[in-house]
């Protein structure tokens, strides 16, 4: 149920994912920012973590 009313905030309302178990952020020399929140089924990937309004993408596990 949990990961169910989270998924529905990724892709209705554009909120990271609550129920993560990892959260990941990588930023390389040419100044790309990215954050991962992994969850068992699915990850949610931000290209740009420094603008809440950047799109969110869900990629399956």
């Amino acid at each position: 149920m949990f990961l169910l009313s989270d998924y529905v905030g990724v892709t209705q309302f554009n909120q990271p994912s609550r129920f993560c178990y990892q959260k990941e952020y990588t930023a390389d020399s040419a100044g790309h920012e990215r954050m991962v929140w992994r969850t068992p089924l699915y990850s949610v990937v931000s290209d740009d973590p420094s603008d809440p309004s950047a799109p969110l993408r869900i990629q399956a596990r």
